[in-house]
């Protein structure tokens, strides 16, 4: 249990630097123009057959998991299961799809392996965008990250641009006579 735990958090650990440590990671307008311009870079195969698809896809999901949770009594926990059990499991099959793509090409199932692949890209952008996008609602949460990432750098500023200028730290805080 304890490395499956630790396992789980450096994965987060690397997935959520780049937002923790960014000065403007939890900015709501640089959030929402984040999740734009990535919705527009997901989405760019266009036309209105592959959002017909992709909307009669995700129906048919809704259905098998109503099916699932309302005849085989799936639970929650059942779920979590099985989407750990899943992800590993179809990241392998992705990576054997990749190697294998002129045999997938002649035998007209290498589209199938990039939309298997687009759903990995969606699931792992909301997992990083919804908890980002959480925290970003908030303006205190920015205003703290701010403070805590600036507040080490800004006092070694000043003591650093005391010493270049010459200065004691007693001649800062004593009033300045002007001749």
């Amino acid at each position: 249990m304890f490395i499956t735990v630790s396992m789980w958090f450096l994965v987060g650990s690397w997935l959520f630097a780049p937002f923790v440590f960014n000065p403007s990671g939890f900015d709501w307008q640089k959030t929402v123009d984040d999740w734009t311009d990535w919705k527009r870079w997901m989405g760019n195969r266009g036309g209105l057959r592959t959002f017909l698809a992709s909307y009669a896809n995700g129906a048919a999901g809704v259905k098998v998991m109503t099916v699932l949770f309302v005849v085989c009594g799936l639970t929650i926990s059942d779920l979590f299961a099985a989407i750990l059990a899943f992800l590993p499991t179809g990241w392998a099959i992705l990576l054997i799809g990749q190697a294998m793509r002129p045999v997938l090409k002649s035998l007209k199932f290498w589209d199938s392996i990039k939309e298997l692949a687009r759903g990995y890209e969606y699931t792992m952008g909301l997992v990083l965008f919804m908890p980002t996008a959480i925290l970003s609602w908030f303006p205190f949460v920015s205003e703290f990250q701010t403070r805590l990432l600036f507040n080490q750098a800004f006092s070694r500023g000043l003591q650093i641009s005391m010493i270049l200028a010459g200065r004691k730290e007693k001649d800062i805080t004593s009033p300045v006579k002007y001749a």
